[in-house]
């Protein structure tokens, strides 16, 4: 049983080998727009800071290779004792596999990098105009003294990916392939599409800070997003 999965495995992922390779070659007439340009670089009230992003906690310990983006950003915004952080990551259609970006979500690499990290209740769908933006994952992290309120998105496309629960680790042999199984051959029956992945922190309660410029600018950003706005250059056409 077990040589049969593995079997099957190795045959779907030698299928999506030659899928990302033909993106590959697409990708040569694709150029990332600088996703920094969506979110506002002046808010009058507000001192606006960009950094590097190699300073923000999904780059600490973590190369960028790793993540392999096409372009990145992390912006700050204060007013008083107000902070609000963004970071922002783009991958062209096919760069990376969805898995490898869940990987590197505050669930992951915060708490890796020694955040205790509380699940918060699901918040209500947010309203940008005509588009409702869910917001699936809540955080509140502390270390040491500092504590962080946290919502992020990843957008597959058009699609919101949901944070995965599942420990897989606790799973059977069996289950753990079949279920990676089924991801590979979602990938296969499925177009690669432009992925982005959003977290936004405050000092404060996010969840209360909806309203506050810097928050509904970005959800201005993922309304154009979710609505299939194409980040990217094509200069093939």
């Amino acid at each position: 049983m077990k040589k049969t999965f593995i079997f099957v495995g190795l045959v779907l992922i030698i299928a999506i080998g030659f899928q990302f390779f033909g993106l590959a070659s697409k990708r040569k007439n694709l150029e990332a727009k600088t996703v920094g340009e969506f979110i506002p670089r002046e808010i009058p009230g507000w001192t606006v800071e960009d950094k590097p992003v190699a300073d923000s906690p999904e780059m600490q310990k973590v190369v960028n290779q790793v993540l392999n983006y096409d372009d990145a950003v992390f912006r700050i915004y204060r007013k008083g004792g107000k902070e609000i952080s963004v970071y922002v990551a783009y991958w062209l259609p096919g760069k990376i596999h969805p898995t490898g970006i869940d990987a590197h979500t505050p669930d992951v690499c915060w708490v890796a990098n020694g955040w205790e990290m509380q699940k918060m209740s699901a918040l209500a769908s947010q309203r940008e105009g005509a588009d409702e933006i869910a917001v699936p994952n809540y955080r509140k992290f502390k270390v040491g003294a500092q504590s962080l309120s946290v919502v992020y998105w990843h957008f597959n496309g058009v699609k919101l990916r949901q944070s995965d629960s599942v420990r897989v680790s606790k799973l059977s042999f069996e289950s753990t392939v079949m279920r990676r199984v089924k991801q590979i051959y979602g990938d296969i029956v499925a177009p690669a599409e432009q992925q982005v992945f959003m977290r936004i922190s405050s000092n404060g309660d996010i969840s209360s800070e909806f309203d506050e410029l810097p928050v509904k600018s970005c959800l201005q950003f993922l309304a154009r997003v979710q609505g299939g706005d194409l980040l990217y250059e094509n200069s093939a056409k």
